[in-house]
This record gives C-alpha cells, structure tokens and sequence, in this order.
C-alpha cells in the first residue's frame, strides 16, 4: 500500500513538472521594446476584436500562450533607430551642397504601423530597413534644400529641420 501512494504521488510529480515544461514552452514574453509576430493555428484574428483579418496575431507588452509546432512566433522591434546620411544636393541658387544629417525612425506603436511593418519588414535584413529609409529622407532632404537658398538654411534652420 506505501508503494502504491508513493507511486501515485510520484507520477503527479512528474505530470506536475511535465506541465510545467509545456507551459514554459508554450509561454512568450513581448519586452517594453519589442512586439511578437504570431502566425499559424487560430491566430488569425485582428486586434483589439476590429474584425480585421490580417493572418496573424500581434501582442505588445505582455505574454501570450502559443502552441508549439503549430504557431511561428516572430519579433519585431519598436526601438528608435538612427542613419546617418549624406546628400548632394542643389540649393533653389544652383549652388552644389554636401548635406549630412542624422535621421531617426522607429515602427510606431499602433497595431496599424506594427502591421504594416510585419508585411514589409519580417525577416528582411535590417540593412534593408536602413537602406529604404534613407532613400526616403535622402529624396526629402534634396527636395527642401532645392527649395531654399544657401543663407535661408543657415538663418533659418528651423524651417530647415
């Protein structure tokens, strides 16, 4: 009879601790800087109940129960970034300028932005980011400087900024 309670007792241990593992192994943590990507079983449904489907799950700020095997879970970050650039450019008086600047971005904290980032960013290099995002203030950077004189950029450099 002691063999028996303390094999009973021995087998809810084990099913105790094999429970444990799968929880931890089913249970993601987003950090403050960071959102998960869940794709896969039944995470399709669109946040905050919106009824938009978008074909994954997003989940910032706290942790989420997934099924192993069944679900990918991706991360994304939501840090600030920073680039360095340098444009030639031409100012509004046909002068030739060398502009450097330093130019900060970060994927905004909305499930839209999130999501759209999701679709365009996932599992790209961040070198890519980088390189779209430079094209994008290098573009603007040449169309206010084509736009402005030489001594309006000095005196001025709010409207500049």
């Amino acid at each position: 009879m002691d063999i028996l309670v303390i094999g009973l007792v021995g087998l809810v241990f084990v099913v105790l601790l094999a429970g444990i593992g799968l929880l931890r192994l089913a249970w993601r943590v987003a950090e403050p800087d960071e959102a998960l990507i869940i794709s896969g079983f039944r995470a399709g449904s669109g946040p905050g109940g919106s009824g938009e489907s978008m074909g994954f799950r997003i989940v910032t700020g706290r942790g989420c129960l997934v099924a192993p095997g069944l679900t990918k879970v991706r991360r994304i970050s939501l840090e600030a970034h920073e680039s360095q650039i340098v444009v030639p450019c031409v100012s509004r008086q046909k002068i030739n300028l060398q502009l450097t600047g330093v130019v900060m971005y970060k994927v905004g904290d909305d499930y839209t932005s999130i999501a759209n980032a999701a679709r365009r960013f996932l599992d790209r290099p961040t070198d890519e980011l980088e390189t779209k995002v430079q094209n994008v203030f290098i573009g603007h950077l040449r169309a206010i400087a084509g736009s402005m004189t030489v001594e309006d950029m000095i005196s001025d450099q709010d409207k500049f900024s």
